[in-house]
């Protein structure tokens, strides 16, 4: 069925794009890479930072479903540009950087709430290393060695009964 007015026919959207609409809404330089680690291009952290991040299903220490929390975990972090946080593989800024005490920030930050989606369990183990992991990237790598390595041990277990 067409539209009369315009002649549009099936699901187009009757509304005109808002004149600042662009193809790609995303500007390349504001995301971070491996070539352009870290850009705080907006400095609304006080708005964010009451923000509440959404609590995701509590990471056991017996998961056996990793990458469903891992895919949880990034989605709160995604409207908040922060997901990036996670991967130890993007470099930090030097201690130098201007942008280095932000980056700070945000990843204590995303650290604690991570640190409160996991069980009592993968809590004690962190507490009981030498250096508990302070950052979002260090802490993140650290559970998923925690939980792989029991999804590894229950294997073996399981083989060799």
């Amino acid at each position: 069925m067409a539209d009369v007015a315009t002649g549009n026919v099936g699901d187009t959207n009757p509304q005109p794009p808002p004149p600042d609409a662009s193809a790609n809404p995303i500007d390349p330089n504001e995301v971070p890479s491996l070539n352009n680690p870290i850009q705080f291009a907006q400095d609304d952290s006080d708005t964010i930072a009451m923000t509440k991040i959404q609590k995701v299903r509590t990471l056991e220490h017996n998961d056996t479903d990793l990458s469903g929390w891992k895919q949880a975990l990034a989605c709160q972090l995604i409207p908040y540009a922060l997901e990036w946080l996670l991967e130890s593989d993007i470099p930090r800024p030097p201690k130098s950087h201007a942008s280095f005490e932000r980056w700070k920030y945000w990843s204590r930050l995303v650290a604690s709430w991570m640190y409160n989606q996991i069980d009592v369990t993968l809590q004690n183990k962190l507490r009981d290393l030498s250096k508990m992991p302070k950052y979002a990237d260090y802490l993140y790598d650290e559970l998923m060695a925690m939980t792989q390595g029991s999804d590894r041990m229950q294997m073996r277990v399981v083989y060799y009964l």
